[in-house]
């Protein structure tokens, strides 16, 4: 499987390995214990982390089967309608 192929929705997926479950296990465990402990200092409950998101999506090279990416479970969906808003407003500007 190449790095990035097309997945069932016709967008980029990434292959990635059986391990990338863990990791965003170990990721969400990670944000949990983050934005507790930032309550008790600020009174935003945002914890920022360095993505490197690529498009969203996985496929598991050993099993075929197709994961969200970390940024897709640790943003509210609102956040993808309003970006995907932006991006096709400014794919109809003029260049």
């Amino acid at each position: 499987m190449s790095d990035t192929s097309i997945g069932e929705d016709g967008l980029p997926v990434t292959s990635a390995g059986a391990w990338t479950l863990e990791k965003h296990e170990r990721l969400r465990r990670y944000v949990g214990i983050a934005r507790a402990v930032r309550q008790k200092f600020t009174r935003t409950e945002a914890t920022y982390i360095d993505l490197y998101c690529g498009p969203g999506r996985s496929v598991i090279e050993e099993t075929g089967e197709t994961i969200d990416g970390s940024v897709s479970w640790m943003l509210p969906a609102n956040v993808f309608r309003q970006a995907w808003a932006v991006f096709t407003r400014m794919r109809a500007l003029p260049r």
